[in-house]
Order: C-alpha cells, then structure tokens, then sequence
C-alpha cells in the first residue's frame, strides 16, 4: 500500500522523519556503549594511575572541582564529537554511498570509540598533571 501526500512539502516532511527515526534508532544504542567505555577508561585511567587511593587519606583532595569540571567538559565534547555521525548519516542518507555506510556502521562505531578511548585517555593524563 502505497501513501498518499497532500503536497510535495508534506512527502519530504515524512521522507526526513522517517531518515531521522532510523538514525536514531541505529547511533543511540551505539551512544550509550561509546559513553560507557569513555566512562570506564576515564574511571581505569584514575585507578592505574593510582589518583584513587591518595584521595582517601590525603589531606590534599586529588579530585578537585575543576578537574570534575574539565572531566564533564571532556564528556561533553566526546558526545558532540559522536553527533558528529548524524550529518554524515543526513547526507549519505539518500545516495548511492547509503549501503556502503550501512555496512560499514560497526566499524565506524568501533573506530570512534578507539579514537574515543585515546582521547579520554590523554584528556585523564592532562587533568591530572596539571
């Protein structure tokens, strides 16, 4: 059964709602794993760097407010820096390179969150050495 639109607008505004619905349902799984990891990788960074076990009996606190601060900024930039595939999706999603970016999702998740992790990881060591 095939629908039938009033006009050429209402076709394009149902084209694009459905476009959007599938990224969502397809990066927003992918999000909450990619945070979760950076979230790890911060937490597994803190620990083997040994900034855990100081803060418990230092009379000097390891985790200040603004290292926290800078923390949430980090986890901020890394969730734009994740949007960042939705314009791609946007764009290819109505072209020949649609299948091919459809394929290769996994290995684009994969390859953000590695990138992901480096970043965190450096972005832990920095905040720390300060």
């Amino acid at each position: 059964m095939e629908l039938r639109f009033k006009d050429e607008r209402e076709s394009n505004i149902a084209r694009f709602s459905h476009i959007e619905t599938r990224c969502y349902s397809v990066w927003e799984r992918g999000r909450i794993l990619y945070s979760a990891i950076l979230g790890l990788t911060v937490l597994a960074t803190i620990f083997l760097r040994g900034e855990i076990a100081p803060a418990f009996g230092d009379p000097e606190p390891t985790l200040t407010v603004d290292r926290i601060v800078a923390f949430a900024i980090g986890f901020v930039l890394a969730n734009i820096a994740f949007s960042l595939i939705y314009a791609v999706e946007f764009v290819v999603m109505e072209t020949k390179f649609h299948n091919l970016l459809r394929n290769a999702r996994k290995l684009i998740l994969v390859l953000g969150m590695m990138l992901g992790i480096v970043l965190s990881w450096a972005n832990t060591h920095e905040i720390f050495n300060r």
